[in-house]
């Protein structure tokens, strides 16, 4: 019972600082909260990048290929795996990795917002997996609107989803 309650406090940190993470706390011009897109690819002062290009972060997605599962990234049985090293340099790596999908004609998609889930192969750090949380990135494509899950605690497949395009730098 009391890796049950570990469990469930450590879920809801996680998702507080994914939140604080996701938020700049700016406020628009009629004082409404701001949200910042990760799907904005070209920085400007009305919509900054909220994460940071470097080297590093360049590098790690520099020889990305195609996955060729039709489920891979869509659901939350096979997750994108964005570890590195630490939950904030993961959830900027995410941010990137994010912000460079694009549809399969190389258009970028519309930003509907993200939030967190269970993993459902956690199972009280018993399971498979022993990340407790998926980020869940949402948007528009054309008619359709797609989810795109994200590990940022584990080590594992890092692929651009079928039927998208990577951008890059």
């Amino acid at each position: 019972m009391r890796t049950r309650q570990t469990s469930i406090v450590l879920c809801l940190v996680c998702v507080v600082l994914l939140a604080a993470c996701s938020h700049r706390g700016k406020t628009g011009s009629k004082g409404e909260a701001e949200i910042v897109s990760p799907f904005r690819a070209v920085p400007s002062a009305a919509n900054p990048l909220p994460h940071s290009v470097t080297p590093e972060v360049i590098a790690f997605f520099e020889n990305i290929e195609t996955s060729t599962d039709r489920s891979f990234a869509y659901t939350s049985a096979r997750p994108v795996h964005i570890f590195a090293g630490n939950p904030r340099s993961s959830v900027n790596y995410s941010y990137y990795y994010i912000a460079n999908l694009r549809n399969g004609k190389g258009e970028q998609m519309d930003y509907l917002g993200r939030y967190s889930i269970f993993n459902p192969k956690y199972q009280d750090g018993k399971g498979e997996s022993k990340a407790p949380m998926l980020d869940v990135y949402s948007y528009v494509n054309g008619a359709d609107t797609l989810h795109i899950y994200v590990n940022i605690y584990e080590r594992g497949e890092l692929f651009i989803p079928r039927g998208m395009t990577f951008a890059g730098e």
